[in-house]
C-alpha cells in the first residue's frame, strides 16, 4: 500500500519536475531574447556600414542601378519614407554584399516576413527599415521625421505593422538598448496593427502595459 508520506513525496517530486520545466522554458526564451537584441545590433550595424560606404540609407540610395543589377533607386532625401524605398531597402544591403540572407520570391509591394525583409533567426519577427511614420497611437512626438529599423510582422500586404512581442520582451529589449521607456530615447515602441496596451500612461508617465503572453508591441530602433 501507498503510505501517506509516500503520496507527499510524490507530490514534491512532481512539483519539482514542473518547476525544472517552466524554468527550463523561461530560460530558453531570454536565451531567444538575447538572440534577437543581437541580430538587432547586427541589423543596425550594417545599415550603418551602407551609409557609411554609399552616404545614403539602402531603399533611399539615389544611384543604386549605377552599382546593382536588380535594385532600383530611391529619391536620395535621407528618408526610406515609402514601401518602394522600404521593402527595396534589403534588396540594396543585399547587392552591396552587406548582408548575405537569402530573398526568396523577392516582391517590391509585398512585405513578406523572410523574402524582402532580412532572414531572421529569431522567429520573433520580421525587419524593415523605414522613416517613422506614426504607426498606431500619439504618444510619442518625434518632430521630423527619422529612419528606424522596425520590428514587426506584415498584415498582407505594404508595411509591417502587425505587432509581434509581448510588452515584456519589449521592454526587456529596451532596457539593454536604450533607456526601458517606450516613447522615448533611440528605441520607441507602439501598438501593433488592431491591438491596445502595449503602451501605458498614467498622468503622462508613459511605461510598457504589463503583458506578459499578449503579443501587443512592435518595436522600432533609431537609425539615424
Amino acid at each position: 500500500m501507498v503510505s501517506l508520506l509516500d503520496l507527499i513525496f510524490g507530490v514534491i517530486f512532481i512539483a519539482i519536475i514542473i518547476v525544472a520545466i517552466i524554468c527550463a522554458d523561461n530560460l530558453y526564451d531570454r536565451a531567444k531574447l538575447i538572440n534577437l537584441i543581437a541580430e538587432i545590433e547586427q541589423n543596425k550595424s550594417d545599415i550603418n556600414i551602407f551609409v557609411q560606404k554609399y552616404n545614403f540609407m539602402p531603399g533611399d540610395f539615389p544611384f543604386a542601378e549605377n552599382f546593382f543589377s536588380m535594385a532600383k533607386a530611391g529619391n536620395g532625401d535621407n528618408l526610406v519614407d515609402d514601401n518602394y524605398e522600404s521593402l527595396g531597402a534589403w534588396l540594396h544591403m543585399y547587392e552591396a554584399k552587406i548582408t548575405f540572407s537569402e530573398l526568396n520570391n523577392f516582391n517590391l509591394t509585398y512585405a513578406k516576413i523572410y523574402a524582402n525583409m532580412k532572414n531572421s533567426n529569431n522567429f520573433f519577427c520580421g525587419y524593415q527599415i523605414i522613416a517613422d511614420s506614426k504607426l498606431n497611437n500619439i504618444y510619442y512626438d518625434l518632430g521630423s521625421k527619422n529612419n528606424y529599423l522596425r520590428l514587426a510582422l506584415d498584415k498582407g500586404f505594404g508595411n509591417l505593422t502587425k505587432s509581434c512581442l509581448t510588452s515584456e520582451q519589449v521592454y526587456f529589449i529596451d532596457k539593454k538598448l536604450d533607456d526601458g521607456l517606450p516613447v522615448k530615447g533611440k528605441l520607441i515602441a507602439d501598438d501593433g496593427y488592431n491591438v491596445t496596451g502595449c503602451v501605458c500612461n498614467d498622468n503622462d508617465r508613459y511605461y510598457y502595459c504589463a503583458s506578459i503572453n499578449d503579443k501587443i508591441c512592435i518595436l522600432q530602433y533609431l537609425i539615424k
